[in-house]
């Protein structure tokens, strides 16, 4: 679902400059109780799932994880041009290196211009049933989930200078999606866009892309340590 980000060669100079909080995600670990309750049901679920999840498959095992992520680059132009909206298309910022405050706010742009697009294409997407046995559950691993989201959303701009666009493009989905469902979930009705076999999914996905992004981090610690290293 979520692919695994480029590699792009770093200089040892912009290596060196390159900061932990720049590229890495802190680790967020669930209080005791809140693991407790949805460990054994992440454990189940991947034990049972492959390695890696293709578009396809996760389509046909859950539908509304294909609705979020099924990207169609033309339809983020296609919905009419409102007041304030950044006319469309933004390209992708493409750094090598540590990105400068120019690539940044770039990458600003982008993360923008595709959040906007989802954000027009929201009410299209079905409600989905969670069963009220499987409610508090959903409610443990969703708090997991949007943990992760919230780490993720203020670094999605510097994601997007060095993230593959496919990659990036399904992170700022997810971000939309899972904040919106938290607004649903609020409410004194709550209802569900993503269920639970959805978001437990998202959870595995963006765990695997934080283990590559600590990857990354730990190259670039490996490149300043070399001899002869600048």
């Amino acid at each position: 679902m979520l692919s695994m980000p480029t590699q792009p060669a770093l200089s040892n100079r912009a290596a060196g400059k390159a900061r932990a909080t720049d590229v890495g995600i802190r680790l967020r670990v669930p209080d005791s109780q809140a693991q407790a309750q949805v460990a054994p049901r992440r454990a189940a679920l991947a034990a049972r799932q492959p390695a890696t999840v293709s578009p396809e498959q996760l389509h046909r095992r859950s539908p509304s994880a294909a609705a979020v992520l099924d990207f169609c680059p033309s339809e983020y132009h296609a919905q009419p041009q409102r007041k304030g909206e950044v006319a469309g298309p933004v390209p992708k910022p493409n750094v090598k290196g540590r990105p400068s405050d120019a690539d940044l706010r770039h990458g600003a742009l982008y993360v923008n211009w595709v959040r906007t697009a989802v954000l027009a294409r929201l009410s299209q997407m079905p409600q989905m049933d969670v069963p009220p046995e499987e409610e508090s559950e959903y409610r443990g691993l969703f708090n997991v989930l949007m943990g992760y989201i919230s780490e993720m959303e203020p670094l999605l701009p510097l994601y997007a200078c060095w993230m593959a666009e496919e990659t990036i493009k399904q992170l700022v989905t997810a971000n939309v999606v899972v904040k919106q469902q938290k607004l649903y979930l609020a409410s004194e009705s709550p209802r569900f866009i993503l269920n639970l076999q959805t978001v437990t999914l998202f959870i595995r996905q963006i765990e695997k892309l934080r283990e590559a992004i600590a990857e990354r981090q730990r190259a670039l610690q490996r490149q300043t340590t070399e001899p002869g290293s600048k």
